[in-house]
């Protein structure tokens, strides 16, 4: 026998982002579904449709991304565009990374669409020559004295000169001479984060002009080049030595050689170094002895005649 069966439309995908549909009967004949985009999105045909005998009635309606130019980049810092629109403007928010403040004649953009159109303007004409930069927060100078044999290098590792690196992110390290060692303070201090700053925000908002120095600091202090060298070959004793003898005083790398009384010889290394550790290599182990011969020459213990003496 024949089958009545209910008519039905084709079942509605809305799998595209930014798109709601309300529907009286979901698919059936007769339902009325009605289309919206979400905030941020425009309409492309009708926003309602109704299921006939024949299917629907309209094709159903589209919702595209209102999109503006894309932003460049900003070194340091972020662009923060919440995809939050309110009606069709959406902002755009330009904000540092810690140890950076924000500069120039905007911080914020908005792409503003007119009603119907997909490609949203800028509010700002012209902003890629206006762009905010953000600029590092700066410590102090180092003094001239630091600046003696120093190496800096900036936040990317770009060699830069010690008077100008003063700023968030910059390193110095001390490059002594081959006998020297870096001595009361820290081999390399970085411009970083103060302790005890308190940058509950990261962006530094609300944070006043006069505060701001207080963010950055060294992270110690540096300390200087200086000389390494061994005790005074003057408090060593060699028993039995008059001399000794070095290539450059107790200075590191310094090469002494013991030089014994007459009559005496060495026993033991000949040379000691003063080594990196500002001590000398090992040396109580010398001592000088007597040179002797042995008693009786061999063959003339004794002689006719006479004695041997």
């Amino acid at each position: 026998p024949p089958v009545c069966k209910p008519i039905r439309c084709t079942k509605i995908d809305i799998t595209r982002t930014g798109t709601s549909v309300d529907c009286t009967n979901d698919n059936n004949h007769k339902s009325v579904c009605k289309f919206t985009c979400d905030k941020g999105y425009i309409m492309t045909g009708e926003d309602t449709i109704r299921c006939n005998l024949e299917g629907w009635d309209k094709n159903m309606p589209v919702c595209d991304k209102i999109t503006c130019d894309p932003l460049p980049p900003i070194n340091h810092g972020i662009v923060d565009c919440q995809d939050t629109w309110s009606e069709n403007q959406l902002n755009c928010k330009f904000s540092c990374n810690p140890g950076y403040r924000i500069q120039g004649t905007f911080k914020e953009l908005k792409c503003i669409a007119q009603q119907g159109e997909t490609h949203g303007e800028w509010n700002i004409r012209n902003f890629h020559d206006k762009m905010p930069t953000c600029e590092p927060y700066t410590c102090s100078r180092l003094k001239s004295d630091d600046l003696k044999q120093l190496h800096c290098q900036n936040e990317e590792g770009h060699v830069i000169s010690p008077s100008d690196c003063n700023y968030f992110g910059c390193t110095c390290t001390k490059k002594c001479n081959s006998d020297e060692a870096v001595r009361d303070g820290a081999t390399s201090i970085t411009c970083t984060l103060a302790q005890g700053s308190e940058l509950a925000d990261a962006r530094y908002k609300g944070i006043s002009k006069n505060s701001r120095s207080s963010l950055v600091d060294w992270s110690g202090k540096l300390g200087q080049c200086q000389t390494i060298t061994c005790p005074n070959t003057g408090d060593i004793r060699i028993s039995n030595s008059k001399a000794i003898l070095c290539s450059n005083h107790n200075i590191k790398g310094s090469v002494c050689k013991i030089q014994c009384n007459d009559n005496f010889r060495l026993v033991g290394p000949r040379n000691f170094t003063c080594q990196e550790s500002g001590k000398w290599t090992k040396y109580d182990i010398n001592y000088c002895e007597q040179i002797t011969c042995s008693r009786h020459i061999a063959g003339f213990s004794s002689i006719s005649n006479g004695n041997v003496n």
